[in-house]
């Protein structure tokens, strides 16, 4: 799947996912198209911070000993 951008010089491509992730690296990406419509790269919130978790841990690590897989 291609995903529509428009480069720090204007230019228009359809790019793949890995091409996108190099071209956001790299600072290259002025506006990525979502399904919501254009987003600015740098303008919008794109994606939520992530919190981290500071519960009880509650999963059970047993079940992936490395005795399991022998």
């Amino acid at each position: 799947m291609l995903i529509p951008v428009v480069l720090s010089n204007n230019a228009a491509l359809s790019v793949s996912k890995d091409t996108l992730a190099f071209l956001l690296a790299s600072e290259q990406v002025k506006a990525i198209k979502r399904t919501a419509g254009w987003v600015i790269v740098g303008g919008e919130k794109m994606r939520g911070a992530v919190v981290p978790y500071r519960g009880r841990e509650k999963r059970n690590q047993e079940v992936y000993a490395k005795s399991y897989w022998r």
